[in-house]
């Protein structure tokens, strides 16, 4: 589990820096419609669970 959990932190603080990196290169602007689109993604996510 050490493993899993190393593993865990690592990508996630890959995925900050990388978010962090985009959001200093491009602004809000650029941000926008890729948080708009991980709340579609979710949203369709949780209405075929809700269906099935």
């Amino acid at each position: 589990m050490i493993l899993l959990g190393l593993a865990a932190g690592l990508t996630s603080m890959t995925g900050a820096w990388i978010g962090t990196r985009f959001f200093d290169k491009g602004g809000a602007k650029a941000v926008k419609p890729v948080i708009i689109a991980v709340i579609v993604i979710f949203f369709i996510k949780i209405i075929t669970e809700l269906i099935a």
